[in-house]
């Protein structure tokens, strides 16, 4: 709910996975969000991985920076011509060399919790969490490294802007 208005309903799995707003994907935990441009979207495509409604199935292909991306999961307000947000969640980022990503930071802060890693990265779109599950096979970088942002497209939702 939001001033008196409920503004999704579901259970929690379905609300912290498919949120219909960045409000929602706020509220029901961590998330990063980062600004897209919508090319097109491919309505004929990827039925077969949308956790959605029918209604909005199909395939977004979009913008982050200058690198194109097709987006499965995504809600169904999001339309041509209005501004949209990649949301991640952090177990679904992934940290690589700086420029093989999709969005460039620095290594602010490595906080170790023995079963996994909570990185914080500061990017031009603000502080992002990383969660690394089992450290111990994974390559971490150190604070102060360039590094870049990926992800899987499977783990990502538009969202309106």
């Amino acid at each position: 709910m939001r001033d008196g208005e409920i503004k999704q309903i579901g259970s929690p799995q379905e609300i912290y996975e498919d949120p219909v707003s960045k409000f929602v994907a706020g509220f029901v935990g961590k998330a990063a969000f980062f600004p897209v441009e919508l090319l097109e979207k491919n309505p004929s495509l990827g039925a077969e991985h949308s956790l959605d409604t029918p209604s909005s199935s199909g395939v977004w292909r979009c913008r982050l920076g200058n690198k194109p991306l097709d987006v499965h999961r995504f809600a169904p307000d999001v339309e041509p011509g209005k501004d949209a947000i990649l949301m991640a969640r952090p177990e679904s980022l992934r940290l690589a060399e700086r420029g093989k990503g999709f969005v460039d930071g620095t290594v602010r802060m490595n906080v170790y919790l023995g079963h996994s890693i909570e990185c914080f990265v500061e990017t031009p779109h603000g502080e992002v969490l990383i969660q690394i599950d089992d450290p111990a096979s994974k390559t971490i970088f150190p604070e102060g490294s360039a590094v870049s942002i990926d992800f899987v497209p499977d783990r990502v939702r538009i969202l309106r802007g």
